[in-house]
């Protein structure tokens, strides 16, 4: 996407593959429960707990394959991360949950923190594309997209909060650390599969019962876009 006071363009296909508002604020919600049942009462909530809610408010991209990605910040630091693949977007928003609240990587979470906590969500768009050797000389680093290295059985992925967590200098800089991130050489880049990839990027706001929609590090006011706001940005360009 690409955007002044004179020249707009949009890549139509994502408009109705992005989530609105109110998904994300559901998703945030359902993560939200998930952890803090796990935390308070020990109880593992299941995907199916939430189908009734999903359809009574007739969000069917619930049930669409997504990979998610859930983060717990607290006091500006990662408390947790995870990622779950292998299912509809509810399913993997509570397996990430889940596997958020006992990530070993980190101190474990505890009930004291669930007011203090700030969840964010990351929903990959599975639009993997190759990442080319031009790309990689070009050296530069789009803070908006998610990278994944695939050698063998060995994978592993760097979502945009890795930008925030951890400065890179520059694109090679970044595919070094992802390398490493999967148990490979640092230059494993120039002989491995790499593909970046579309993310939605999103977290609680203050008050925990709104979504804020992430560009990079960067907190963007949300906006439902719909077929006349599409327009109406088009004719003003």
């Amino acid at each position: 996407v690409w955007d002044s006071p004179r020249f707009v363009i949009y890549k139509i296909a994502d408009i109705d593959s992005e989530l609105s508002l109110a998904e994300k604020q559901v998703a945030l919600r359902i993560a939200r429960q998930v952890i803090s049942t796990l935390l308070l009462d020990g109880r593992k909530l299941e995907a199916a707990h939430f189908y009734p809610l999903l359809r009574e408010k007739k969000m069917p991209k619930f049930f669409e394959p997504r990979a998610v990605d859930v983060t717990i910040w607290n006091d500006g630091q990662v408390r947790a991360s995870r990622i779950s693949q292998n299912g509809s977007l509810v399913e993997n928003i509570v397996q990430a949950a889940i596997n958020a609240t006992h990530d070993v990587r980190f101190f474990p979470l505890g009930k004291n923190e669930i007011e203090d906590m700030i969840i964010e969500a990351i929903v990959f768009k599975n639009d993997y594309a190759p990442l080319t050797g031009d790309m990689i000389a070009a050296n530069l680093i789009d803070p908006l997209k998610g990278y994944r290295v695939t050698q063998g059985d060995r994978k592993a992925i760097f979502l945009p909060e890795v930008f925030v967590i951890a400065k890179r200098e520059n694109l090679q800089t970044l595919l070094a650390g992802l390398c490493q991130k999967a148990g490979l050489e640092d230059k494993c880049y120039l002989i491995a599969q790499i593909e970046v990839f579309d993310v939605e990027d999103f977290i609680e706001d203050a008050s925990r019962s709104d979504a804020v929609k992430l560009s990079g590090p960067v907190a963007v006011l949300s906006e439902d876009f719909s077929p006349k706001l599409l327009e109406k940005r088009l004719r003003l360009a």
